[in-house]
């Protein structure tokens, strides 16, 4: 159980910081032209959990967004420590060392975060294949390929 709540600390420390608020448990923030969340998913099958990111932008086609696991946006190696902490079940680990651990790694991805605030930021890194593993919506899809 500590495990779990130690996922969960870390995971409402780094919203509280970074993000503006907290609606059903995903935590929300404009940045630019971007709206940007965060959502912590619990395994339907084991106690293992996901880091969800969510980016959308409004576009003359409607609304683009590009949906995936946070793991996507990250180096190979934070990626395999990201799973390997959020795998409460299989990786054991005090509370605080898995919540420290955790912390870190969401405050690796932020760069990344905060240089998305504009499609032709989007556009770019879509070229470059930083969302190759992410789900990528028609309208953002479409816009992407215009710029």
């Amino acid at each position: 159980m500590a495990a779990r709540n130690a996922a969960h600390r870390a995971f409402d420390a780094f919203g509280k910081l970074r993000f503006r608020e907290k609606r059903s448990g995903t935590w929300k923030r404009e940045v630019g032209a971007v709206d940007q969340s965060i959502n912590l998913q619990k395994s339907q099958y084991s106690l293992r959990y996901y880091l969800n990111i969510e980016l959308a932008f409004a576009t003359e086609r409607g609304r683009g967004r590009i949906v995936g696991r946070a793991e996507s946006l990250l180096s190979s190696a934070d990626a395999a420590q990201l799973g390997a902490l959020l795998d409460v079940h299989g990786t054991k680990m005090e509370g605080e060392h898995r919540e420290h651990q955790l912390v870190e790694i969401l405050n690796r991805l932020m760069p990344l975060l905060d240089e998305l605030s504009s499609v032709q930021a989007m556009a770019a890194h879509d070229r470059r294949g930083t969302f190759q593993s992410m789900g990528v919506t028609d309208p953002a899809r479409e816009t992407f390929d215009d710029l």
